[in-house]
C-alpha cells in the first residue's frame, strides 16, 4: 500500500519502520519542526524525522496545517491511506478524507477511554491497572472515529510513562500492520465508540509537578510514574526541591500526618500519605545534582525537619 506518514516521537518511528520493514511503500512523513531540547537550545529533529532520513524517505516539517498546506503533496504523492501516530497537530478534514481509504490513527488507549494528547500518561496517574492501543478511523474528532481493532497492555506497578511507552509501541506497530492489511483487502469493520464510556487524557503541564501528599500513596506512586520522564514529580524537602523517582507502596503507619518524613537514612525515604497509607521513594534528584537511589542521598545528612512539602 501507499501509505503517507504523519508522526513526531519515538512512538511513532517505531510504527513507521514496522511499516517500511513490512514492504509498504511511504513516499512521505510528515513531522513536527525541529525545535530545542536541551540547555543550549540545540535544534533537534524529531524521533520520525531521523529515522524516515536515515531510510531514505522524503519529510515535510510544516509550520501548519491551515490553507491547505499539505494540499500539493498529497496530490503529488496520492496516498491510499494515511497512517497518524501522536503527530502533534490537528489534521484538517480535507487531509483526513483525501486517500481512498482514509486517515486512521495509532492511539495509546482502549478508547473511548483516555481521548486526547497524553493516554499513557494519564492512565497511569488514574492507577488503572490495563491500557492498551486502538486503531481507529480518524474524524473531525479528538479521537472520536470509530475504531478497527485493538490490543490490551497490562500497567505494572512499576511502569513509568517510558517503560510503558516501549510496550505499547511494541503492540502498536503490529496491530497496525494487521489494520494495513483488513483495509487492503477491503475487511476492514469499523465500530462506533461508545460516548458514554469516554473519559479525556489532556495534555501534561509541568504545574502538575507539585505531588500532593493527602492523597493515598497509591494515588501519589501513579502520579510520580506517570510523569516519569517528564515534568517529573517534585517535593521541597529541608529548603531543597528534590525530584522523585522509583516509588513503592510500603504499608499503613495509622495516625501519622500526611507529609510527615517516617524514614530519612540508610533504608531510604518513607513519607506518610493520607489515610495513614506509607510510600517509599527509591530515587531522588535534588535541584542542580544528579538522579541518586534515596538511601545514598541521606547518607551523613541528617534532616532538620520532618515533613515533606
Amino acid at each position: 500500500m501507499r501509505v503517507l506518514f504523519m508522526g513526531t516521537p519515538a512512538i511513532a518511528a517505531h510504527v513507521l519502520e514496522a511499516i517500511l520493514d513490512a514492504g509498504h511503500e511511504v513516499p512521505a512523513a510528515v513531522t513536527k519542526p525541529d525545535k530545542p531540547r536541551d540547555r543550549g537550545k540545540k535544534s533537534t529533529p524529531s524521533e520520525v524525522k531521523t529515522l524516515a532520513l536515515s531510510r531514505g524517505i522524503r519529510v515535510e516539517t510544516p509550520e501548519t496545517l491551515k490553507n491547505g498546506a499539505l494540499t500539493p503533496l498529497l496530490e503529488e504523492t496520492r496516498p491510499d491511506v494515511i497512517v497518524v501516530v501522536a503527530y502533534g497537530k490537528i489534521l484538517p478534514e480535507s487531509v483526513l478524507e483525501f486517500p481512498p481509504l482514509g486517515s486512521i490513527n495509532v492511539h495509546a488507549s482502549l478508547l473511548p477511554r483516555y481521548r486526547g494528547s497524553a493516554p499513557i500518561q494519564r492512565a497511569i496517574m488514574g492507577c488503572e491497572k490495563e491500557t492498551g492501543v486502538t486503531i481507529m478511523r480518524m474524524d473531525k474528532g479528538i479521537d472520536t472515529g470509530d475504531t478497527l481493532i485493538s490490543a490490551k497492555v497490562a500497567i505494572s506497578p512499576e511502569d513509568t510513562t517510558e517503560t510503558l511507552t516501549g510496550r505499547l509501541a511494541a503492540i502498536g506497530a503490529p496491530l497496525l500492520l494487521s489494520a494495513l492489511t483488513l483495509l487492503e483487502k477491503g475487511e476492514a469493520k469499523f465500530r462506533k465508540q461508545n460516548d458514554a464510556f469516554a473519559t479525556y487524557a489532556p495534555m501534561i503541564r509541568k504545574e502538575e509537578s507539585a505531588v500532593d501528599w493527602t492523597l493515598s500513596a497509591e494515588e501519589i506512586s501513579a502520579r510520580i510514574r506517570g510523569l516519569d520522564p517528564w515534568p517529573t514529580a517534585e517535593a521541597e524537602l529541608d529548603g531543597v526541591k528534590i525530584k522523585l523517582f522509583r516509588p513503592r507502596l510500603a504499608g499503613y503507619q495509622e495516625g501519622t500526618l500526611p507529609g510527615t518524613v517516617v524514614t530519612a537514612g540508610k533504608k531510604g525515604l518513607v513519607v506518610a500519605c493520607g489515610g495513614g497509607s506509607l510510600l517509599e521513594i527509591g530515587e531522588l534528584q535534588p535541584a542542580g545534582k544528579k538522579r541518586m537511589s534515596a538511601a545514598a542521598y541521606f547518607n551523613g545528612k541528617p534532616l532538620k525537619e520532618n515533613t515533606i512539602r
